[in-house]
């Protein structure tokens, strides 16, 4: 069945002008063009492991692989360095705080010594806004072990970790969309009094 899907690849890479010399970009080019195809999945697999196998082979030259995000910014291979020698952090928890790094990087600049507390602050609440209670805790574990990074190596002001606020988990837990009667009527019921008048008001 994969030959099949292969040969569908194949024909429309030809049809299209695309030749051994110009594969890489055919391929690049057939992803939009057979998205609207039943079984685009499996036709797009076939021609990507064809093409492996004719890079294998040394009939075509692979692709250059896309610089890693510590070759873009030399500072995250010093920070995993660092926390492997002094925290002992696995490398999958790093993988995960070099994601969360590589965004703040995006949003804040290549610069991270010149991030101001405030910079900071908004970045993992915004970032904390688009997911959930674990998540950010994430977001506040790995941006504070970074900036206690700088901070030891002399590229940030002591205590700027101290900018980054804990997340306790009411404060992202999910709010119903609706309440029952039964609800309502308890909510109302515990506003009672004077001093409670503008709570009821209010729901």
């Amino acid at each position: 069945m994969l030959t099949i899907y292969l040969g569908h690849w194949t024909d429309w890479m030809h049809d299209a002008g695309y030749d051994l010399g110009t594969i890489h970009s055919g391929y690049a080019a057939s992803v939009p063009a057979f998205r609207a195809m039943p079984n685009y999945s499996m036709r797009l697999r076939s021609g990507a492991l064809f093409v492996l196998f004719l890079e294998e082979l040394g009939i075509v030259d692979p692709l250059p692989k896309p610089p890693s995000p510590s070759d873009r910014w030399p500072i995250l291979g010093e920070f995993r360095d660092w926390m492997l020698r002094n925290r002992g952090v696995l490398d999958s928890t790093l993988d995960t705080y070099q994601n969360i790094l590589v965004h703040m990087f995006l949003v804040l600049g290549d610069a991270p010594e010149a991030y101001s507390a405030h910079a900071i602050r908004e970045f993992v609440l915004g970032r904390a806004g688009m997911h959930g209670v674990a998540h950010a805790r994430i977001t506040v574990t790995a941006t504070r072990a970074f900036l206690r990074f700088l901070i030891a190596t002399g590229r940030c002001p002591a205590g700027r970790d101290q900018a980054i606020p804990n997340f306790a988990g009411w404060q992202l837990a999910p709010v119903p969309d609706f309440l029952n009667d039964t609800d309502i009527t308890r909510i109302v019921a515990a506003c009672s009094g004077e001093a409670r008048l503008r709570d009821r008001a209010v729901i």
